[in-house]
C-alpha cells in the first residue's frame, strides 16, 4: 500500500520530485566537488525557469502576494548594483568574472517561484539537509581518517571556514525541525514522532562534530548562539533554560576534551594574539591579526570612493592601489592582497559603498516583513518556513562578521539555497486554479 502511494505521488508531482531529487544531489554532492554542486545549482534555477514558464503558457496564475514581490525585486536589484559599481568603479581592468556570482541573485528567484508553484513541503527539505548533514559528516570522518588525526581542519572541498560556518547553519536548521510544531503535527504517533526526532537529534549531533572538526571559532560560536536564539523563540522560559543548558554543556565539553584540536588551540591563541595588534601595532602582529587589518583597509577605501565603493570583488586591486603608506599603509601577507576583507559588512562597504549598503539593508528589511507578516497564519508549514528562514537570516548576520558569504560562485549558491527554501515554504502556495 504504501509503495502504490509513493508510485502515485511520484506520478502527480513528477516536477516536484525531479527538482528535490536535483536538491538533495546538490546538498550530497557540495561537501566533495563545489563545482559540481554549483552545476546542480545552477540546472535546478534553469529547470525552475523552465517549469514557470510551462505555468505561464497554461495561463495560471502565480498570484504573488506582495512582500514576495518586494523581495524579488531587491533580489533582481543586486545584481544591477553590482554592475553600476563595477562600471563606476575607478580601477582599471576589473575582470567581468567579479559579477558572475551576484547573477546567483538573479537565478535564485525562478528556484522561489517554482518551489512555490510545484507546492514544495518540509519532507523535501528536511531529505536535503539529511544528505548534507550525512555526507560532510562522511568526508570528515575519511579526512581525519576516523578522528585520529584531530588537528587536521575539515575543508569540504574549499577553505575550511565557509565550510564550517555553512555546516554550523545547516546544524541550527535542523534542530529547528527537530523542536518544530509540525513534526508533532506531522507523527501522530508518539513512537513515530520519537524515532524522527532521535533521528533528527543524530542529524545535528553530526553536524556539530563536522563543525567542530573544521576548526572554525566563528562557526561554533554559531551554534552556541543560535541554540539560545531558538530554545528562546520556541520553549517557555524554564523548559528553555534546561534545553540551553543541557546543549551548551555539551557543547563546551566538546570542545574542551580533546587539548590537540584544531579548534581549542585557535580559541586559547586568540585573546593574546588580538590584544598584540592594539597594544604593539608591530608588522608582525598586523600580519597575525589580518582580519583587523584588513577591516581597517577596507574602512580606508570606502573614504576614498563612498558612494558606488571600487567595485565587487575588488579587495585585491584596492589594496595594489590604496594599500600603500601614502593611502591606507595596510600590511597582508600576499604582496598582491586577498581576495576579500573577510566580512559581509566591510566587504560591501568599500566595493559598493552607500549603494550597496542600502541594497543589503532593504533585503534584510523585505525578509523581516516577509517573516512578520506571514508568522500570524496558523499553517505550520508557514510558520516553520518562518523559523528557517529566521534561523538562516541570523546565521548570515553572524557568519558574515568575519567572512563575506558572496564572493564566490559556490559560496554565493550555498548561502543563497538556504534562504530560497524556506521563502518557498513560507509563500506556501495551497491552491492553484487557472486564471
Amino acid at each position: 500500500m504504501n509503495t502504490f502511494l509513493l508510485l502515485e505521488y511520484i506520478k502527480q508531482n513528477r516536477l516536484l520530485c525531479l527538482l528535490g531529487l536535483l536538491l538533495c544531489s546538490y546538498f550530497t554532492v557540495q561537501p566533495w566537488d563545489r563545482h559540481a554542486a554549483d552545476a546542480a545549482w545552477v540546472l535546478i534555477s534553469l529547470i525552475s525557469a523552465g517549469v514557470i514558464i510551462q505555468k505561464k503558457a497554461k495561463n495560471y496564475s502565480l498570484s504573488t502576494p506582495k512582500e514576495l514581490k518586494n523581495i524579488y525585486w531587491v533580489m533582481a536589484a543586486i545584481p544591477v548594483v553590482s554592475i553600476i559599481c563595477f562600471i563606476t568603479s575607478p580601477l582599471p581592468d576589473l575582470p567581468t568574472r567579479y559579477l558572475e556570482p551576484d547573477i546567483r541573485w538573479f537565478l535564485a528567484i525562478p528556484m522561489i517561484m517554482a518551489f512555490r508553484e510545484l507546492k514544495l513541503t518540509p519532507i523535501w527539505i528536511l531529505i536535503a539537509f539529511s544528505c548534507y548533514a550525512l555526507s560532510s559528516f562522511l568526508t570528515a570522518m575519511l579526512d581525519t581518517q576516523y578522528l585520529s588525526k584531530l588537528t587536521i581542519r575539515i575543508d569540504g572541498d574549499e577553505n575550511a571556514v565557509p565550510f564550517g560556518m555553512f555546516t554550523a547553519t545547516i546544524a541550527l536548521l535542523v534542530l529547528i525541525f527537530f523542536t518544530s510544531e509540525w513534526i508533532k503535527k506531522q507523527f501522530t504517533s508518539k513512537q513515530a514522532r520519537l524515532l524522527t526526532r532521535t533521528f533528527l537529534l543524530l542529524l545535528f549531533s553530526a553536524l556539530v562534530i563536522t563543525t567542530y572538526l573544521s576548526g572554525t571559532r566563528a562557526a561554533f560560536a554559531l551554534i552556541l548562539i543560535g541554540i539560545v536564539l531558538l530554545y528562546i523563540l520556541v520553549y517557555p522560559l524554564k523548559k528553555s533554560i534546561t534545553g540551553i543548558t543541557l546543549l551548551l554543556t555539551t557543547l563546551i565539553l566538546l570542545v574542551i576534551s580533546n587539548s590537540e584540536s584544531a579548534l581549542l588551540q585557535k580559541l586559547l591563541s586568540a585573546p593574546e594574539r588580538v590584544s598584540s595588534y592594539f597594544e604593539t601595532y608591530d608588522t608582525q602582529s598586523r600580519l597575525k591579526n589580518q582580519r583587523l587589518e584588513q577591516w581597517i583597509e577596507a574602512s580606508c577605501i570606502f573614504k576614498k570612493h563612498p558612494l558606488t565603493g571600487t567595485g565587487p570583488r575588488s579587495f585585491r586591486e584596492a589594496h595594489q592601489t590604496y594599500g600603500g603608506k601614502e593611502h591606507c599603509d595596510a600590511v597582508q601577507h600576499l604582496k598582491q592582497g586577498a581576495y576579500q576583507a573577510h566580512s559581509v559588512y566591510f566587504d560591501t562597504l568599500f566595493s559598493k559603498g552607500l549603494l550597496g549598503i542600502m541594497i543589503f539593508s532593504a533585503l534584510i528589511l523585505s525578509l523581516i516583513k516577509a517573516m512578520k507578516t506571514r508568522w500570524q497564519s496558523h499553517s505550520d508549514h508557514i510558520r516553520l518556513g518562518c523559523l528557517l528562514l529566521f534561523m538562516a537570516m541570523a546565521s548570515h548576520l553572524i557568519n558574515g562578521l568575519t567572512l563575506d558569504l558572496w564572493f564566490k560562485n559556490h559560496v554565493m549558491g550555498k548561502n543563497l539555497i538556504v534562504l530560497v527554501l524556506p521563502l518557498a515554504l513560507i509563500f506556501h502556495k495551497h491552491t492553484q486554479q487557472p486564471s
